[in-house]
Formats: C-alpha cells, structure tokens, sequence
C-alpha cells in the first residue's frame, strides 16, 4: 500500500511531467503527464504528452514503454494529469482509457477532467466501472489547469442561457425575499457554495431586525423550504439530463447491487429530498418500506400521489428528529447534497445515526445540464452566474467520501455515471 504522502508526492511528480509536454502542430493540445508506479510507490515509467513527437498521448507511450520492459501491472498504480480519453482517435486504435484496462492496471489517479464536453467524465466513467479511481485534490487540478490555461479556455463556452431555471430563480433571492416579509432586514445574502444554513443562520442574526430574534431558527429554516418549493416543486424532466433515458435509474441499482442491495424494495429505505416525487416512479414506488424526507412542504404533498404509501416528513436533512436512531437499512438521497445551504457534514453525521449496523448510504450529486444551446453540459453552475464548473461534482463528491472514511464506513466507493456521481457506504459492524 502506497503511503499518503507518497500519493501526494507522485501527483507532484506528474504534473512536473505534464510540464515538458510537446504539441504536435500549432493547435492547441493539453499538457499531460502519466507515471506509472509498483506496489510500493516506486517509479517503474514517466511519459509526457509527444515525448516520442508524434503526439501520442501520454498513458499510450506510458504502457508501450511499460510493456516493453515487461512489467507486470497486476498491482501497478497509475498517476495521469488528465482523464484519459473514451473514444479511439481513428480506425484500428484503442482509446487510452481501453488501453489501461487491458494492462491489468487496478487503480488510477485522475487529475483535471478533460474541459471537452464531447469527452468529461466518459474516460472515468469508463474506468471506474472497471477499476479503482480516485481524483488528484483541489490544489493540485488548479495546477493542472493554469499549465493548460489555453487548452481549458478554449473549452469554456459551457454557460447556461440566462432564461435556465438554474440561473433566473436563484435560492439566496427567494430565502431573502421571504425573510424580508417576515421583517428581517437582510440585505443581499452569502452564496458561496460551502455556506450552510448554520451560517445562513448566523448571518440573519447578525442583521437589523423589525422583530424579535428568538424564533430565526424557524424563520431561516421555512424560508429556506418556501425556496425550494417556489423553484422545484413543479419540476420535471422535459429540460433535465435525466429526460433523455433511464440511465441514471440503471446506474443507482448497479451500486445497490455492488453494495449486495438488489432486494431494496424490501428494505427500510430513506430517501432524503424527494421534492415532489418525480424520481420515484420506477425506483421507490416499489419500495415496501419507505420514509421519504423534504424541507419543501407543498412539494412533499405532490409527492403522495407518486407513493401513497410512503410515510412522509417534512424535515431537515441536517436534523431528522423523526427518525429513530440505528432504524434504516439504507439511506438515499439523490441530487440533494450539492444543494444551496445544504449543511453536508451535519447531514452526514444524521445519516451515520439513523442507518443500522451494517446499512448502506447511498448519495448522488447532480452533473449536468440540458441545453438547447450545446446539449449536455457537464458539471455544476457557479452561484449567482451562468457558468458551469466541471470540477465542482467531484470536489462535492471526494468531501463525502473523506467524511464517510472518517466516520469509519466500510466499502466506501465513487463511482461516476453519465450525469451524476454516486458515493456509497456500508456502517462499520
């Protein structure tokens, strides 16, 4: 096993790599660098993008030179800069990702996405379904980007029309608005994306006020349902990703079934931001047992008429005093937790109390839009703006698998679908 700091020294080591990149032509190209290491973190090949001149891409003359050495990549590490490609770039060649797979290589750092919309997300989908996959941090995909400012630049044209749900109803206006009627003087509210409604909260108690101060808690909380109920609670998929097919229902069933979960339906399942019950046909309807959680109440009643059988809560995802401790066999919660306001690690810390000994969580962060301008647009878009940020899903995603291994959950696992990436675990026994 690979020491942490080791880890963190190799990403260096392969962004020192990507630096000596060559372009083929005068076009654009990114700078990429791959190295390959044993079991122990030692080096066995570098590659860098062009280093033989004919532009070849970096894992192709990583694993040609691997193979020429013959090393055996049984329990070999990949490091690489950028997500291998998904697609073969003519006829009679693999593309990298296939290329990887068929080494035998069993896990594989990833760092920038590449910024092609035609390619996010495909090669670690790809891999990921095969292999283990984790991504470089934050700090580091900066890197990664600034020595491929050009090539990032020229694939980010992703912005969302002005007329997007996403962009014309924002959440902060409509909790202001709300706590205005209600005589808090607020002005413009935070709406960095890790603010949460604790610091929504403090940042009210701190304002001029017409009323007393004892009941914001409650205030903070209904306005931040009323907003959500005002923008979501007529919803549906006619200019979702998730109107074009199924696929997403195929993706969440595969991780129930790689988590030993196939028979969910007969389980005590918890769905946390259910909203007005669209997601469920096809995949909690069946459910015998269901408790289904939302902070927005008119939304909520929508939702019977999708699951008459299902007990419903209106409740906060950060505190589920209705649900009793250790009573749930899985916890679900589907493109909720990279919500406004929405206070990740204490919603994690209720998730840990209310599942049992042995139960699964199980969350899914939303990655991508519907266009009519461009299609598909992977990512998540930058508060107050049109902009989509590739990289935001997956840092979301990392922050719940750190905090899921931190809280000692077993079978921790990301796996990445075509627009949403799940984070599952299993509660230590």
């Amino acid at each position: 096993m690979i020491a942490e700091d080791r880890i963190n020294e190799l990403m260096s080591e392969a962004i020192t790599e990507a630096g000596k990149s060559k372009a083929e032509d005068k076009g654009i190209h990114p700078k990429v660098g791959a190295i390959l290491v044993d079991s122990e973190g030692v080096v066995i090949e570098r590659a860098h993008r062009g280093m033989e001149g004919h532009g070849d891409h970096a894992e192709f003359l990583l694993l040609k030179k691997a193979r020429a050495a013959g090393h055996n990549l049984s329990n070999a590490t990949l490091f690489v800069t950028l997500e291998p490609c998904a697609a073969p770039r003519g006829r009679g060649k693999l593309a990298c990702a296939e290329h990887i797979l068929q080494s035998g290589i069993r896990t594989v750092y990833i760092g920038m996405l590449d910024p092609n919309p035609q390619i996010c997300g495909r090669g670690e989908t790809l891999l990921r379904y095969n292999t283990t996959v984790e991504r470089f941090p934050a700090k580091l995909v900066k890197q990664i980007e600034q020595i491929n400012s050009d090539f990032v630049q020229m694939h980010r044209a992703a912005h969302l029309s002005p007329s997007s749900l996403y962009v014309a109803t924002q959440i902060s206006d409509l909790i202001r608005d709300y706590l205005v009627r209600n005589g808090r003087d607020v002005e413009d509210l935070p709406f960095d994306w890790d603010v949460t409604i604790e610091d929504l909260e403090q940042y009210c108690y701190s304002a001029p006020t017409r009323k007393s101060q004892s009941n914001l808690h409650g205030l903070v909380h209904a306005a931040r349902g009323y907003a959500f109920d005002k923008k979501y609670s007529d919803y549906n998929y006619g200019k979702d990703v998730r109107g074009m097919a199924d696929t997403w229902q195929h993706e969440l069933r595969d991780v129930l079934r790689v988590m030993r979960a196939e028979d969910y339906s007969q389980r005590r399942v918890l769905n946390i931001g259910i909203g007005n019950g669209l997601e469920a046909k096809g995949v909690f309807d069946s459910v015998a047992h269901l408790t289904a959680v939302d902070i927005a109440e008119t939304s909520l009643e929508k939702a019977r008429a999708h699951l008459p059988k299902a007990k419903m809560i209106c409740e906060d995802a950060e505190d589920l005093k209705s649900i009793m401790t250790g009573s749930q066999d899985i916890y679900v919660s589907l493109r909720t937790f990279q919500s406004s306001y929405f206070g990740v690690t204490r919603a994690l810390q209720e998730a840990y109390r209310v599942v049992r000994q042995g139960g699964i969580v199980l969350i899914s962060i939303a990655n991508g839009f519907l266009t009519e301008e461009s299609g598909v647009v992977p990512g998540l878009v930058i508060p107050r703006s049109n902009v989509v940020s590739r990289d935001r899903p997956f840092e979301v995603a990392e922050k719940i698998r750190k905090k899921l291994t931190l809280m000692r959950f077993e079978e921790v696992g990301v796996r990445t679908g075509f627009y949403e990436i799940y984070v599952y675990g299993r509660r230590a026994r």
